[in-house]
């Protein structure tokens, strides 16, 4: 329970305790990352829309809170901090059957003196400190958080081996591991939850296909999200462009149907990616999502609309 009977900078440490990261604004009020907003949004809040004024009110109605993007809004510190406790706990349980699934068996880049540091990880290991126990830390309950609010399923972050880094270069981020048809890891990409940057594995991806399982259905995605939103058809290319590699493992595959789906901005690419694999075997058609969103963005009816109406266009 929160402890309003302190100093201010006290609330503020019982309040970084519940929400991690606090900022101060100059008039006094503290924000944090909205708990409802992904309840309430369906998104993950990443920008401390949560505004809390810690000195309006008297005893338990002490302290007014209002979220500008959910419009969460309340009196009492103690009510605030109870109801977020109660969310993270929800998050906890539900992430508890992730944390007891075996673990990756996959050895680690070294750490060493400094000029081993300076050597490229090899694409067969993952970054210092990944882990997949997210109930374990704030970091992979937030991380947690980040892929629900992106629609990820639990299954999903369990099937792919999902993890997460809390420090070093790799801090704060949700790491996806690729797997190759052996089960064996070739690459790896990591995303920061707190803002919109990529950190990839070193070394070439030109061979790297994510959720490749000779699948005689493929739909070809630009990202991993993307990939992971349309589901066991998806396969993400890390990229707009088709590769050599990656153009010589489709066409010896077993896929016969493959639908391509960039982002809007990359039309001249779809139908490039569509000229080099058509005329091997495989039926070719591309769609669009609507402007401003990609795959990963979509409703799942929506996104299943858009693939029936790219093959209604085809025949």
């Amino acid at each position: 329970m929160l402890n309003i009977d302190v100093g201010a900078d006290a609330v503020v440490k019982e309040l970084e305790r519940i929400f991690g990261r606090v900022l101060r604004e100059n008039n006094g009020e503290l924000r944090v990352n909205c708990p409802r907003c992904l309840e309430n949004k369906g998104k993950r809040d990443t920008n401390f829309k949560l505004y809390i004024n810690p000195n309006k009110g008297f005893g338990k109605t002490k302290g007014f809170w209002n979220c500008f993007r959910c419009n969460y809004r309340g009196r009492g510190l103690i009510k605030l901090g109870l109801q977020a406790e109660k969310l993270q706990s929800n998050i906890l349980a539900e992430s508890e059957l992730i944390a007891s699934t075996p673990k990756l068996n996959i050895t680690h880049e070294i750490q060493g003196n400094k000029k081993s540091k300076s050597k490229a990880l090899t694409p067969t290991r993952l970054p210092i400190g990944f882990r997949t126990d997210f109930s374990a830390t704030l970091v992979g309950r937030n991380a947690y958080s980040y892929l629900r609010g992106r629609g990820l399923t639990q299954q999903q972050i369990i099937n792919h081996k999902i993890g997460y880094v809390s420090g070093g270069r790799y801090r704060n981020t949700v790491v996806f591991p690729v797997f190759n048809m052996n089960g064996d890891l070739i690459y790896w990409v990591a995303r920061s939850v707190l803002e919109k940057r990529y950190l990839n594995c070193p070394g070439k991806n030109s061979h790297v296909l994510f959720n490749f399982k000779n699948q005689r259905h493929i739909v070809l995605c630009e990202g991993i999200f993307d990939a992971l939103a349309v589901g066991k058809f998806g396969v993400a290319l890390l990229g707009k462009i088709l590769k050599k590699d990656q153009q010589a493992i489709l066409l010896n595959s077993n896929c016969q149907k493959l639908t391509v789906l960039l982002d809007q901005d990359a039309f001249a690419e779809a139908n490039e990616i569509a000229k080099k694999l058509s005329g091997h075997g495989i039926e070719v058609a591309i769609a669009f999502p609507p402007s401003g969103k990609d795959a990963g963005e979509m409703e799942p009816q929506q996104l299943q609309r858009l693939l029936e109406v790219a093959w209604q266009d085809e025949s």
